[in-house]
């Protein structure tokens, strides 16, 4: 009523400037009332979902009233300070799940590390939600996906380190660490601004596989008594005449070596290192059980190479082709 009269472009002239003032005096109570409201609040998901609605306010309400208004820093500032809450929330909430993990035994620790890691990741994938489905885009979205993921992944790398010290061998630690950063991974992976992450999973994946592989390798290159052949073999110059000659290397030891690698061959199961069972992950199970059948082959036609040349002297022996075996 009071404005009817008033020429429209005076009205756009000096609306922003009005509504700057009028609102001011929103602003002192506004501030007080979600400060308290703030101080009882400790769950991460709401406070994130509070600073994406400060966020969409401030979009909506500035072009209005000016970025220089007195509700336009009001509500920027309780959205940096809702922020702050946040990430030291976080981090608490992180540390409380970490804190209950037990590694007083290796079962017991497989049973609980794993869960609480789990725990986390769902932590990390409600905030994500909460950002993903703000009603305001975010202008520094990479920069706060960043700062939240270090503040939930760092810790959560630094935990499964220190717990995977206290299992019993490298073979455990390999397993145990493989599970972790492959529940990590499958959830990183949704989401953007990641890639320097996911290579550093990739990378320590691949580490701990090479530990799996290179056991496994070699307990069946021990069991079935190749391993023998393929140093001699590996060793072996022309220069110290046929490989047949060599002790250990005669004809009627490699046809007994060969026959307890065919029993490999026939029931490979039987040679799997137990540890490689409780990998979590199948496509990661899959990885480690190729690659150690291609080491494996890799031996094989090292000394099958040995045998077909004629120059090493063998008769009589019976073996498989490289391709037999792959």
């Amino acid at each position: 009523m009071l404005l009817k009269d008033c020429n429209p472009q005076v009205i756009r002239d000096n609306s922003t400037s009005l509504l700057s003032q009028i609102s001011s005096a929103l602003c002192r109570p506004f501030k007080l009332r979600v400060e308290q409201a703030l101080a009882g609040e400790t769950d991460s998901v709401v406070l994130y979902r509070l600073s994406a609605l400060f966020t969409f306010y401030s979009e909506k309400m500035t072009p209005e009233i000016g970025p220089e208004s007195e509700l336009s820093r009001t509500i920027d500032e309780l959205n940096q300070l809702t922020l702050n809450i946040f990430y030291s929330g976080l981090n608490g909430a992180v540390q409380k799940i970490l804190s209950k993990v037990d590694c007083s035994n290796y079962n017991h620790r497989l049973q609980s590390t794993l869960p609480a890691v789990h725990q986390i990741l769902m932590l990390l994938r409600d905030v994500l939600e909460t950002h993903d489905g703000a009603m305001a885009g975010r202008t520094n979205s990479e920069e706060e996906f960043n700062k939240i993921f270090s503040c939930v992944l760092d810790p959560l790398y630094r935990s499964v380190q220190v717990a995977a010290t206290h299992l019993h061998s490298p073979l455990d630690v390999a397993v145990y660490t493989l599970n972790c950063l492959s529940a990590i991974h499958s959830l990183v992976i949704l989401y953007p601004f990641t890639d320097s992450r996911l290579e550093m999973i990739k990378a320590l994946m691949e580490g701990n596989e090479d530990v799996l592989v290179s056991e496994e390798a070699s307990t069946i290159l021990a069991n079935t008594g190749l391993i023998h052949l393929y140093q001699k073999a590996s060793a072996h110059d022309k220069s110290q005449g046929p490989l047949s000659a060599i002790s250990g290397m005669d004809s009627a030891t490699v046809n007994n070596t060969l026959i307890q690698f065919d029993a490999y061959l026939a029931q490979p199961d039987k040679y799997q290192l137990d540890q490689v069972a409780k990998i979590s992950s199948a496509r990661t199970r899959e990885s480690v059980k190729q690659r150690t059948v291609d080491n494996v082959v890799a031996a094989y036609s090292a000394v099958i190479k040995k045998l077909e040349d004629p120059a090493n002297a063998y008769e009589n022996v019976s073996y498989k082709s490289v391709d037999q075996v792959s």
